[in-house]
């Protein structure tokens, strides 16, 4: 429940989402923060979700979320 609610993880995803809106090319945010999280871009539906999910909650919420994925916390 840290990852998810504790101070330091929404600090960390308040940077991560200026870092990504500082980096975007084209205002595609949310494709930067997939590439800096995971390493990858995002798949049709996921960038879709994301974006609903940054319009209601803002792209913070969209890179906490990425931090507590699986995929990120976990080596193949």
């Amino acid at each position: 429940l840290n990852l998810l609610n504790g101070t330091f993880m929404r600090q960390q995803a308040e940077l991560f989402a200026a870092r990504a809106l500082r980096e975007a090319e084209d205002g595609d945010e949310i494709s930067r923060a997939f590439r800096l999280a995971l390493g990858r871009s995002p798949e049709p539906g996921e960038l879709a979700e994301c974006r609903a999910t940054a319009d209601e909650f803002g792209l913070p919420a969209v890179c906490l979320a990425l931090l507590n994925s699986n995929e990120f916390l976990f080596l193949p």
